[in-house]
């Protein structure tokens, strides 16, 4: 039984296109959403780390950069205020 459930998350991990969130970025982050401008952000649970941002297509892209900064400022403004 362990060795079945193994495989189907080792053929998950490979199968996951490299475009897309993968699948242990699923399980870690989790998602929030920016109150300043009402956008879905994926965040570590452990470091705090906004990682991907929803565009509107649906996909889930990396950010990098000036918008990088500018999310998680966003997001650690937010959660000081809760």
């Amino acid at each position: 039984m362990k060795k079945i459930i193994i495989a189907i998350l080792l053929a998950s991990i490979i199968i996951t296109p490299c475009y897309a969130v993968n699948f242990m970025d699923k399980l870690i982050c989790k998602k929030v959403i920016l109150r300043a401008n009402n956008m879905p952000v994926l965040v570590n649970r452990v470091t705090g780390e906004v990682r991907y941002i929803l565009q509107n297509d649906g996909r889930w892209v990396l950010l990098t950069g000036i918008w990088k900064n500018r999310c998680q400022a966003m997001y650690e403004t937010q959660v000081s205020s809760k």
